[in-house]
């Protein structure tokens, strides 16, 4: 009978696991797809910066509610936000460009002047040329 209640606390345990794990992924891929909302090609296939800036502060306010921010790095590593900062990364630290893969989702960590716990989702733009523009990508509230 031990033996019996052991199984089933293992099987019920193992069943609820795998409900919050797709219960994640669920949310993972609509934060993706959030993201990718923002992804207009006439305003980031472009060498002007002033251009995506500017989308970005304009249509910053329909990001996703749980999103803290959404920005655009340059190959050159400035940063323009949708809360209108700029700032200046190095990309060789920051992880998205020293891997293969064109999507980035981060650890979770507090961020620089915040209090709260966040995570960052990335994705790689490349012009229709396949030219690497930078990055897209959105801190997202914990």
């Amino acid at each position: 009978m031990l033996k019996k209640a052991e199984n089933e606390y293992f099987s019920n345990m193992d069943a609820i696991l795998n409900g919050y794990a797709t219960i994640v992924n669920v949310q993972l891929q609509n934060y993706k797809e959030s993201l990718e909302a923002f992804h207009i090609s006439e305003y980031f296939d472009t060498e002007d910066e002033s251009v995506i800036a500017d989308f970005l502060k304009k249509y910053g306010y329909k990001k996703n509610i749980d999103f803290n921010d959404i920005y655009f790095i340059t190959t050159n590593g400035k940063t323009y936000t949708t809360s209108g900062n700029i700032i200046q990364l190095d990309p060789n630290i920051h992880s998205i460009f020293n891997i293969p893969e064109n999507e980035y989702i981060s650890n979770i960590g507090i961020l620089p002047g915040e209090r709260s716990y966040s995570f960052r989702i990335e994705k790689k733009i490349y012009s229709e040329e396949g030219k690497f523009l930078g990055v897209l990508g959105a801190s997202v509230n914990i």
